[in-house]
């Protein structure tokens, strides 16, 4: 691994192309290394030894994200999977075609200008030193007993003693979820794990007649050995925008989520194969599933509603440390056998199985394993989720849309946003939902005006004559508007592309100009 070592050096930025790269340094690079961008100089002699001009051969490679095939090969194979069907071609108006092209002009003069403007400049760069600043308090106070860390969606920092934190950790391993296991038990365990997952991947892809295993294979099995597989390494995110303003100034110690991020763990490598595979067939087979906020208003944008409808955005409580591991397991394996082969179906369960009974933590010198629920951090935790809440809810949801009380119905993981044609419907609706299984709630209500993702949803003077919804940007009041730094090494080209991506999105979320001007400035 010296390529990579001298390759992260201060001074020093490198490129592939003439440099000869071990499996292991193509391994690095898949497990997503990042290089620094280019500096504005090149007078490091080490960097005029390794570089070369040809910056498209660089770029290429690295976008090798995993190890398939070779760096030479034109295009290398993808680890996802596409189905054959591709969307129409729409024919839009002259007038829509003007708009688009003055709008796409509109947003490039903004974010010259805003990248140009000098306060903007001055406000990176001071955000720049207080980053600095943080990091050496940060030091400071763990010498002293104190941890601070970042608070969940970007809204600022945590502080709090390093007893209050260890409390809050050992709060929820000690909890029903997990169960304390010792070092002769998760060795034995990952390694039956190992060989399970290499063994069903040896069924589904066989060897060729001089022994060489198809790349996938490769990548799930041959990406670690067994004996660098690591516990997951856990630690607590920090939900202040679950608190309102009395409670944060009242220094309440706000809500936390348990975090496994499953770097080098037994079955992370299947995890993200079986993830893959699975959510775009289910992206392509749940049409209540929101992809994302576009996918939202453009199903708003065609659906009319009446004057007396009932707008309600509900939140699952806690839906990943709460799903029954025997239940789930079960939907997930009905979801698998009905959209593919029943033997494939069985291989890619075994897999998944084996993967979410044996996420184990570790925490000081004690293991834990997670017995309920999936970890958050899991690559197959989101599209194992939402199997399962959509196996468990398709009948209700099914029932109440051709009754015709619900009108809209559309869920993104576990946000849910729900348009009744009553109050009476609401109470009814969500009553049955909350009983579908003793570990599932929710929080929420109805109102005139709801937020949902990141839009503000409401019925305005306009409704009675269309029946459309209103639809404008919404912003967490804790946010801090925390954006990359002026001084950061991003090129020019980056940080005029996040400016002009967000003034996109406001557009996107916005109604009228107005609104757009407004939250732009």
């Amino acid at each position: 691994m010296a390529f990579f070592e001298q390759a992260l050096a201060p001074s020093s930025v490198f490129l592939l192309k003439g440099v000869k790269l071990s499996l292991d340094d193509k391994l690095t690079l898949a497990l997503g290394k990042s290089f620094r961008p280019l500096p504005n100089t090149r007078n490091s002699d080490t960097f005029s030894n390794f570089t070369v001009d040809n910056w498209s051969v660089f770029a290429r490679r690295l976008r090798l994200t995993r190890h398939f095939g070779t760096a030479s090969s034109n295009r290398a194979p993808k680890l996802y999977f596409r189905t054959g069907w591709q969307p129409g071609v729409r024919q839009r108006e002259p007038n829509a075609e003007q708009y688009i092209v003055d709008t796409r002009k509109l947003l490039s003069m903004e974010a010259t200008r805003l990248l140009h403007d000098h306060r903007l400049f001055v406000d990176m760069t001071q955000r720049d030193r207080n980053v600095r600043k943080i990091r050496l308090l940060t030091s400071k106070m763990k010498r002293v007993g104190y941890v601070a860390t970042p608070a969940d969606k970007n809204l600022g920092l945590v502080v709090m003693t390093a007893q209050d934190y260890e409390d809050s950790m050992l709060e929820h391993l000690n909890s029903s979820a997990f169960r304390r296991i010792n070092l002769g038990d998760y060795k034995t365990r990952v390694h039956h794990a190992y060989t399970t997952i290499c063994r069903t991947m040896g069924y589904m892809f066989p060897a060729d007649e001089k022994g060489k295993r198809p790349n996938i294979y490769r990548y799930v099995c041959e990406t670690y050995d067994a004996d660098d597989l690591q516990p997951v390494r856990p630690y607590l995110l920090f939900k202040i925008h679950k608190l309102k303003k009395d409670a944060l100034k009242a220094r309440v110690k706000p809500p936390t989520r348990l975090l496994a991020p499953c770097m080098k763990t037994v079955g992370e490598t299947a995890a993200r194969w079986v993830d893959n595979l699975v959510s775009p067939v289910y992206r392509n087979n749940t049409p209540h599933d929101l992809r994302d906020t576009p996918a939202l208003i453009r199903s708003l944008q065609v659906h009319t509603f009446p004057l007396t409808c009932t707008l309600s955005v509900k939140d699952i409580v806690a839906l990943y440390p709460s799903i029954p591991l025997a239940l789930g397991d079960r939907y997930f394996l009905r979801f698998l056998r009905r959209h593919f082969d029943k033997l494939r179906a069985s291989r890619i369960y075994t897999i998944a199985r084996t993967v979410l009974r044996n996420n184990i933590l570790r925490y000081r010198d004690s293991y834990y394993l997670q017995v309920v629920g999936t970890a958050i951090g899991n690559p197959l935790a989101v599209v194992y989720a939402n199997v399962f809440v959509s196996e468990l809810t398709n009948g209700l949801v099914t029932k109440y849309i051709d009754s015709g009380v619900l009108l809209f119905y559309r869920r993104y993981i576990d946000d849910i946003f729900t348009v009744f044609t009553s109050p009476a419907a609401h109470h009814a609706f969500w009553r049955e939902f909350d009983r579908l299984h003793a570990s599932i709630r929710t929080t929420g209500g109805n109102a005139e005006s709801v937020d949902f993702l990141d839009l503000t949803i409401s019925k305005d003077a306009r409704f009675a004559e269309t029946g459309y919804l209103h639809i404008q940007p919404y912003t967490k009041p804790y946010n801090k508007f925390l954006y990359i730094p002026w001084s950061s090494y991003h090129t020019r080209q980056s940080k005029r592309a996040w400016i002009r991506a967000e003034l996109q999105r406001i557009v996107r979320n916005s109604d009228n100009f107005e609104l757009y001007l407004r939250e732009r400035n």
